[in-house]
């Protein structure tokens, strides 16, 4: 492959990349392409720049070596016009209408023929279509638009041999329901139902096509001749919805600039060690083969130019050339799996486990000892503060709240937003809540009240004068109502009848007066309900109804409290949940306690996570911690397990390092835990041995290398 053309709107206008005979060129946008029409109109909005005339974009291509890439004219009419190359002068080169000329030639017919597609009418698209029409069979076309339905009159000619890119956002503007900011299990899920149904007739003029989440993630969809198959490489510890707004300008135009780049590119870099110089070599693959890789390079420099951001000069915006190298693959990890048959399993998470209950155990065995991620790397491990999960339900549980408060305070009105929080004892309800109030800074003001010691009604209006004062300071109360269903006075659910007043109205009755609460985020958290669900049920009367019991509900306002919490969260805690699939509870587990073991060994966090150090555990502790159904309070019992071990003896956590039976008692059931233990001791009596020999095979193999 070795010319390309390129018609429409770009701001991919020139793109030069190096050949052994040609200069060094640049990518660059000029006044009037979509790229630099936005990001003047977004400095013109934030007051930053008063002058939109003279602007030129400035994108630097590094020295790649590869086939000589170049364009035509910034009409829409550029075949059989000259190209006009410009010679390299000083550190810039000329405008190449302005500048010395090096070479000028006749268009021939394109290898790869870019179309960028941005607000076009009628008559630029009726070239378009006879620009595709008129490709070679093996030239490829790559075709950015918003909504690709003009390709339809295009036909079916040279559609093998199409790459379309799309944004997320735009699929969801042409009515594709795809969620945003809830997970990647429920945004990939819901893309896969619309290209299997709705959509499918885009896939009919597209061998391949690239959908853009922002800078977090792309699908690619490969259509071929039978089902279409969906490859998924995206942040999984982010989420689309995560990008600060503003910053999705240029976005497109640099992935296809850096899609391009690699789909021409003749050779790749291989190094032997890190000492050695770069050796190149010749890519043979074909433009399907690198296709993949090349989407995955177009997204790693979409998010390191977005980390760098655009730099503005005299009369350009630019991005600096280590935005298109190579090397940024190594600061930017990305996940990747095949998602095609994601509808089919409960999660990522399941996926990448395959539905194996043995992979799940061999990863928690792993990943508490390591904290290697491994195999896990391919589905989302996210954190919110200290709280790390890579459960599906509560990512978008902890999103939803986060997005729901931001939502609340950005127009917060007079009434609370009430949120019921719930899930079993010592599940971490309590420590997840105070986490996404951390994640939040200074936005909000932390409080925290437990009614379990409560007494009087005249301690909650205590209370809700503190929230009141620091509303009038400006600042919003998040307020955590712990153990809210506790009795009061000798009745059972006391509490409810005095919690309506300021949920419904937004004030409270004190000495004959009513005081407003003020704007404030009021979360209740329990201790009688493992979800929402049950509440609900429990103040209707029970399931199966029993009226007596729903009268008695109504009589303490039960149902009248449910209805008042608008929003909820469920936190699953590190047990199995109902219906849930075998696995997924394990793997909370061992994120928890590889998280406590951490802190009781002394270790350290760095750089945000994690070291990958080894933890001493033997592996039938391990793995009785692991598979015991269920302790006695959750969480907080695994916790107080930890912290009752002794390893000052062996420096390890092993039998002789737990507490004695009576104390166990204490956490867990010991006659469950000594029987998983002893399950296991077969296989710690080899794990020595097999790991010598292991060791053996392996550098066995590795010494004819290093000789």
């Amino acid at each position: 492959m070795k010319y390309v053309h390129v018609i429409g709107g770009a701001a991919v206008h020139e793109v030069i990349v190096r050949d052994p005979a040609i200069p060094i060129h640049d990518l660059r946008a000029y006044v009037g392409s979509p790229l630099i029409s936005q990001l003047i109109s977004g400095k013109l909005a934030s007051g930053k720049t008063k002058d939109r005339k003279g602007i030129d974009v400035h994108i630097t291509i590094p020295n790649l070596v590869s086939h000589s890439l170049f364009l035509g004219s910034h009409g829409t009419s550029d075949r059989g016009r000259p190209i006009i190359i410009g010679e390299r002068i000083g550190d810039r080169d000329p405008h190449p209408y302005r500048g010395r000329l090096k070479e000028t030639r006749e268009i021939p017919d394109p290898d790869l023929l870019i179309i960028h597609d941005m607000d076009a009418v009628h008559p630029e698209r009726s070239e378009w279509i006879a620009s595709l029409n008129a490709l070679r069979a093996d030239s490829w076309a790559i075709i950015r638009s918003a909504d690709p339905c003009w390709m339809v009159d295009a036909g079916k000619g040279g559609a093998k041999q199409r790459i379309l890119i799309m944004d997320a956002g735009e699929l969801r503007s042409l009515g594709a329901p795809i969620s945003k900011g809830r997970s990647w299990d429920a945004s990939f899920t819901e893309l896969i139902m619309y290209f299997r149904g709705d959509g499918r007739a885009m896939l009919t003029h597209a061998t391949h096509v690239l959908i853009l989440f922002g800078a977090e993630a792309v699908v690619h969809i490969s259509t071929g001749e039978n089902e279409p198959s969906f490859l998924a490489w995206f942040d999984a510890s982010g989420q689309e919805w995560t990008a600060t707004p503003g910053v999705a300008l240029g976005t497109s135009e640099v992935f296809i600039a850096r899609l391009t780049i690699e789909l021409l590119r003749a050779q790749l870099p291989r190094q032997k060690h890190d000492k050695a110089p770069v050796k190149w070599v010749d890519d043979v693959r074909t433009v399907e083969q690198r296709l993949p890789f090349a989407a995955i390079q177009g997204l790693r420099s979409v998010q390191r130019g977005r980390r760098i951001g655009w730099r503005e000069r005299s009369d350009e915006l630019s991005l600096p050339a280590e935005v298109f190298t190579l090397d940024a693959m190594e600061d930017t990890p990305l996940a990747g799996m095949d998602i095609t048959t994601l509808p089919d399993h409960a999660s990522l998470l399941h996926l990448a486990m395959h539905g194996s209950e043995a992979a799940v155990d061999a990863w928690t065995m792993h990943y508490v000892r390591t904290g290697v991620v491994g195999m896990l790397g391919a589905a989302p491990l996210v954190k919110f503060g200290k709280v790390l999960t890579a459960d599906r339900g509560e990512i978008e549980q902890y999103r939803k709240l986060e997005q729901d408060v931001l939502s609340y305070l950005r127009a917060p009105g007079k009434i609370p937003l009430s949120i019921g929080v719930f899930g079993p004892p010592g599940s971490g309800k309590t420590f997840g809540v105070k986490q996404v109030a951390k994640a939040l800074g200074d936005r909000v003001e932390q409080m925290s009240f437990n009614f379990g010691p409560y007494t009087k009604r005249e301690q909650f209006v205590s209370d809700l004068h503190r929230i009141r004062d620091t509303a009038l300071l400006g600042r919003t109360p998040f307020v955590l109502f712990d153990e809210f269903d506790s009795s009061v006075e000798g009745e059972a659910y006391g509490w409810f009848r005095h919690f309506l007043e300021p949920v419904n109205e937004g004030v409270f009755l004190d000495a004959g007066f009513n005081h407003p609460v003020g704007p404030a985020v009021l979360l209740f958290t329990g201790g009688t309900c493992n979800s929402y669900a049950d509440f609900v049920a429990k103040c209707n009367g029970g399931e199966p109804l029993d009226k007596a019991r729903a009268e008695w509900a109504r009589e303490r306002k039960m149902p009248d409290m449910a209805s008042r919490l608008v929003k909820h969260i469920d936190v699953k805690g590190i047990s199995a949940q109902p219906g849930e699939p075998a696995g997924p509870h394990r793997v909370r587990r061992a994120i928890i306690l590889r998280s406590m073991l951490v802190y009781k060994c002394g270790a350290q966090e760095k750089d945000g996570g994690m070291k990958k150090e080894h933890l001493p555990v033997d592996l039938n502790v391990l793995s009785a911690l692991l598979h015991l159904p269920a302790f006695n309070n959750g969480t907080r019992s695994l916790e107080k397990l930890i912290v009752a071990c002794d390893l000052s003896h062996t420096g390890r956590l092993d039998k002789g390092a737990l507490p004695m039976p009576d104390e166990l008692n204490n956490f867990l059931d010991p006659v469950q835990f000594n029987a998983l233990m002893k399950a296991d001791d077969s296989f710690q009596e080899v794990v020595e041995e097999l790991a010598q020999l292991i060791h053996a095979d392996w550098l066995k193999n590795k010494a004819p290398q290093e000789a």
